[in-house]
């Protein structure tokens, strides 16, 4: 009896934080584009990467592949072996540790339904060694679906019913649950992954939402939670800028609008990549990668691309800026690139909004300049974004005075 009301209970309370309407969060990011070519085929989900960006994990369907950047080029998805993808047992959502050396996943094997696993790098073969299972603190009976690193020795785990945060005890040799997250949002109902900057300042997470009327279940928003240091505790969450708005069909029956979910953040929180779901009114869309960099952070300032933790993933021989600034009307973009790809400047308000597309063309290697000429818009701060293939990107601020 005791079991049924508790069940009860957790069926009402992810149905309230379902449709709980969530304000936007201060931070800003740019309008989501898809990452490569390589991630727009058909399901790719669950993308982990290093923290250079130079390779990648991820859920593609039947198994879990990898990529890998080569000459500033993500080469075609490579299938992991048989010690990660059994062809008798389903795989999904794996997570790289943050040295590249240790691979997470859950597996249709173990302690009854999906478990959390793990290969190391085996540094003879150059390739995955054998898969262990986490244990049975991390692994129960209940579907364990995700399991994010902060450390070799403190983990999150996200499972069907709730979301834990486990540290490694070397008395007990076995992993201890240090804190659960059953009572904030980040514990109740379907949570599709976690990330964390290196400054754990914040959690970018993602988890279903019902809008009402309750007739579809949106498949994900990504969310955001800061570190409350009255509280010291994680504060109230916030929505993204990025998600993807449901519209209901036109005899109003039901809601489309696809999802975000599963995001990873880079270690300067300043580039997010997630899972996506397209839908429209008459076709279901499989997922894709897609890549959003930060505008403006969560204290309201302009944020920049280029950080020492990236610096090496951004070739020399490109450049990006605007004269005057700030400016009256009109402005000229000057931009260069080192070799032939495909170009693409936007402008961005301070919403995240885009309000003008300047170049959208492939480009041969040289210098470039493109004027911008604000037409009916106010006053105020811009961002304008450069995205050249896969190679480099970069986003900077620009002030409109009337």
């Amino acid at each position: 009896m005791k079991i049924i009301i508790l069940l009860l209970l957790c069926v009402f309370l992810i149905t309230i934080q379902a449709q709980q309407k969530f304000p936007i969060a201060p931070e800003i990011w740019s309008e989501p584009v898809i990452l490569d070519t390589v991630f727009a085929r058909q399901w790719q989900e669950a993308a982990s990467f290093t923290p250079n960006i130079d390779t990648a994990y991820y859920e593609g369907g039947a198994g879990i592949y990898m990529s890998f950047k080569k000459n500033d080029k993500w080469v075609s998805r490579v299938k992991l072996n048989s010690n990660i993808n059994d062809q008798d047992i389903a795989y999904r959502t794996p997570t790289i540790s943050k040295n590249g050396k240790r691979l997470y996943f859950s597996a249709w094997k173990g302690y009854g339904g999906w478990d959390i696993w793990y290969c190391d790098r085996d540094t003879n073969t150059n390739d995955w060694g054998i898969s262990h299972n986490m244990g049975n603190v991390i692994n129960n009976s209940w579907n364990q679906l995700f399991l994010y690193e902060i450390s070799k020795d403190t983990v999150f785990c996200l499972s069907q019913s709730s979301t834990a945060l486990y540290t490694w005890n070397n008395q007990k040799n076995n992993w201890v649950k240090a804190d659960s997250f059953w009572y904030h949002d980040l514990g109740i109902g379907d949570i599709k992954g976690i990330a964390i900057p290196s400054n754990f300042k914040k959690i970018y997470y993602s988890r279903s939402i019902v809008y009402n009327p309750p007739k579809y279940w949106h498949n994900g928003d990504i969310l955001v939670t800061y570190w409350d240091t009255t509280k010291n505790y994680w504060g109230d969450p916030y929505s993204l800028n990025i998600n993807t708005i449901p519209k209901p069909y036109p005899d109003s029956s039901r809601y489309y609008g696809g999802g975000e979910f599963y995001p990873w953040i880079s270690p300067n929180g300043k580039i997010l990549i997630f899972t996506k779901y397209d839908y429209d009114d008459t076709t279901n869309s499989s997922p894709k990668i897609f890549i959003s960099y930060l505008l403006v952070d969560e204290n309201g300032i302009p944020v920049s691309i280029k950080d020492e933790h990236l610096d090496d993933t951004l070739a020399t021989g490109y450049n990006l800026s605007n004269y005057p600034n700030p400016f009256n009307n009109t402005t000229k973009i000057s931009y260069s690139i080192k070799e032939e790809n495909f170009v693409k400047i936007n402008i961005y308000n301070t919403l995240g909004e885009e309000v003008a597309v300047l170049v959208n063309e492939q480009q041969k290697k040289g210098k470039y300049s493109v004027t911008f000429t604000a037409h009916n818009i106010s006053s105020g701060f811009y961002f304008y974004r450069i995205q050249v293939g896969s190679s480099y990107q970069a986003v900077k601020k620009m002030v409109l005075l009337k």
